[in-house]
């Protein structure tokens, strides 16, 4: 394991220094020292961050073990810095920052060749109905790890417990719900009649009449008295974790896009207050508004989720990333009970993820296997990634917007839009030919404001929480979130002629459809705008409109 030349630091024996080039010097722990070295977690190194992206951005190289590097040293200086500033009332301990550091650590621990393309794409298509996630796999991989490298957490003052903790931590249990309620009529024996008076006192504790359902802890790691540290890693409150923070950092750094918000300014200001009865990690209200701080520059916190937003445009939902990561999809799927290495697999690929021995094995390096396999069982796959290979990409033939009743539901079909741009004479294109891509743009959540969830504090009052109004913001924040669209790709290889009448085929397919369009306003040049409106535009200029994107 490389690590940083000894700056003559006084360390914790057994404890390693990385230099990284997002976020400098990394110290880590003996435990997570002996958890980075092994196969498990070295496997990280060949998994590719952004899948596809790396065909649009070369610099894109980075992988998921520099990412969860970093996510590790984030956790770990949110978590003291909350520890120094109110550890007097809050009972965070030694454990409670190693588990939330190891956390960090491992939460991806269980990601596919490519990262996303293997859990969003890959086995969607190939197990239908399955709902497997990475994290899934990530904290069958810990215990994985845990056990065939003979860790022993107990020697780090770690318990069974902590363990459990750490796996909630990468992969949270279902959302505190209110207690069932009884059937409406329904009336436990001796209770007392709608509307009667208890008689006698009442047990201490007993809920009074009418009083709300208590709410239910789902969690095993830690009390609800703790329920903050379940918002460093994976924050479903807000979506303001430091797993965002790194990723955004380091692929803004690998791509060369910028990067718009300060992720220690947000670490330095954070506190933990109570909002409606919870534990809630909130921010200072100037890393927010600049109408507080008198500074002419965007907000820092929702210049966070502005950031998401323009990688998501300009890299992970990049026209070419998704034709990219199509055909390393497709190639997948033909490969999938045909790949057999008796080095590596011995089952479809779409099961190894429910074998840890075997998907500890399964990196990008499938993408060479079969790319240099000899013999007819790959050969159609094979021929995909030979395409990859000499950038005989899926072509993109258009795009077009959709009205929210539209975009849920199944948008134009593939039969339709092969029948439309297929010439009797020069070209024939099949439904199996065509793919339609839904792309759901937004910052977070959805049509909404996503700083709408986050509160804040003031210096006058650094106790309480407060939600800060659309007036007290910036006039410049969008007024949009959310952009949908339909994309159109063509897998048949095609000359330049027969490319341009299918395009301008497509172009009248939607003048007859435009019912099923919006209008697009701006007219940049771009990407091809086919709403029938005849002009093309920018995805970034939607961005600056206020259009965003989805993770």
């Amino acid at each position: 394991m490389a690590a940083a030349p000894d700056e003559g630091r006084i360390r914790t024996p057994g404890a390693k220094v990385f230099l990284d080039p997002i976020h400098g010097h990394i110290e880590v722990d003996p435990l997570s020292v002996k958890i980075i070295d092994t196969p498990q977690f070295q496997r990280l190194r060949n998994i590719k961050q952004l899948g596809g992206g790396y065909w649009v951005y070369p610099g894109a190289c980075h992988n998921r073990f520099e990412h969860s590097l970093g996510v590790y040293h984030l956790a770990g200086c949110l978590i003291t810095e909350i520890q120094s500033k109110q550890g007097d009332h809050l009972p965070i301990t030694d454990e409670d920052v190693l588990c939330v550091k190891i956390a960090g650590l491992c939460h991806d621990l269980g990601h596919g060749p490519f990262s996303h393309l293997f859990d969003r794409q890959f086995m969607k298509q190939a197990v239908p109905g399955c709902t497997w996630e990475h994290e899934d796999a990530s904290t069958a991989m810990f215990d994985h790890l845990i056990e065939q490298n003979g860790i022993k957490l107990e020697k780090y003052g770690l318990t069974k417990k902590d363990q459990v903790f750490i796996k909630e931590l990468i992969k949270q249990p279902a959302e505190e719900q209110p207690a069932e309620e009884q059937p409406a009529g329904a009336q436990q024996a001796g209770a007392q009649p709608a509307g009667a008076q208890p008689a006698g006192p009442q047990p201490a504790g007993a809920q009074p009449a009418g009083a709300q359902p208590a709410r239910v802890w789902h969690y095993k790691g830690r009390d609800e008295e703790k329920g903050f540290l379940y918002q460093i890693i994976s924050n479903s409150v807000n979506g303001m974790d430091v797993d965002k923070w790194d990723y955004f950092a380091r692929d803004s750094h690998y791509t060369g896009l910028p990067k718009r918000f300060d992720h220690m300014r947000l670490i330095q200001s954070a506190r933990v207050i109570k909002v409606d009865g919870k534990w809630q990690i909130c921010y200072r209200d100037k890393v927010c508004c600049i109408m507080h701080c008198r500074l002419h520059a965007w907000l820092n916190v929702y210049n966070m989720f502005h950031t998401r937003a323009c990688l998501h445009h300009e890299c992970y939902q990049h026209k070419t990333t998704v034709a990219v990561e199509m055909m390393i999809t497709d190639a997948l799927l033909k490969a999938d009970d045909k790949f057999q290495d008796k080095y590596q697999l011995h089952m479809k690929i779409s099961e190894a993820c429910q074998h840890m021995d075997t998907y500890a094995r399964l990196t990008d390096s499938i993408f060479d296997k079969i790319l240099y396999s000899k013999g007819d069982k790959l050969k159609e796959a094979r021929d995909i990634l030979e395409n990859l290979a000499k950038r005989k990409l899926y072509r993109f033939i258009g795009q077009t917007q959709a009205r929210d009743e539209f975009f849920e539901e199944s948008g134009p079909s593939t039969k339709e839009i092969a029948k439309a741009v297929t010439d009797q004479e020069k070209i024939k294109i099949t439904a199996e030919d065509i793919a339609v891509i839904r792309v759901n743009v937004n910052y977070g959540k959805g049509k909404n404001n996503p700083v709408d969830d986050v509160r804040f504090w003031t210096k006058d009052n650094p106790d309480k929480a407060i939600k800060l109004e659309k007036e007290e913001l910036s006039e410049m924040l969008p007024q949009k979130f959310a952009d949908k669209f339909w994309r159109v790709y063509c897998k048949k290889q095609l000359d330049k002629e027969s490319i341009k009448e299918v395009e301008r085929r497509f172009e009248l397919f939607l003048l007859k459809k435009k019912d099923m369009t919006t209008p697009q306003k701006q007219v940049v040049p771009g990407s091809k705008d086919l709403s029938g409106q005849g002009a093309r535009r920018d995805l970034t200029a939607d961005l600056e409109d206020a259009s965003a994107k989805d993770d």
